[in-house]
């Protein structure tokens, strides 16, 4: 966090007053991460594979458990696509951005935050075939 507010004091003179102030907030964590990612990638494998494997099985029955293990089994498909893809299919669907909002906070073109979400839907789909999930991933 202390890394966001140094970049976004050293940046504050980029910020555009017309625009929100969430969407270029979230285009500096955005940026930040994709460092500190390229930075820290085999350390977050480690710790993710970790994490994976103490992970427990319990078998639920409440409604709103398995509801909520469907969300967590999707979560685990969105954590297992490409960063690049992911990072799309986050700033879409979990904060709810336009695609043409999301090229703008990665500073990429529209074609590609297109093509990505195209790739991560389609790789989503597959992945969720794969494991026997009845819905579809729209």
């Amino acid at each position: 966090m202390s890394e966001v507010y140094l970049r976004m004091w050293r940046s504050f003179h980029t910020y555009d007053s017309s625009r929100p102030f969430r969407f270029w907030l979230h285009g500096i964590i955005v940026r930040q991460v994709q460092d500190w990612k390229r930075k820290a990638w085999r350390r977050i494998r480690i710790f993710e594979r970790n994490r994976q494997m103490t992970c427990e099985q319990f078998e639920w029955t409440d409604k709103d458990v398995l509801q909520s293990e469907m969300q967590h089994e999707l979560f685990s498909l969105v954590r297992q696509l490409s960063y690049k893809l992911r990072v799309v299919v986050i700033l879409r669907y979990f904060h709810d951005y336009a695609l043409e909002e999301i090229a703008d906070i990665l500073q990429i073109p529209v074609g590609t935050v297109k093509s990505r979400h195209h790739l991560a839907l389609k790789e989503l789909r597959k992945r969720f075939e794969m494991t026997g999930g009845d819905a579809y991933v729209h």
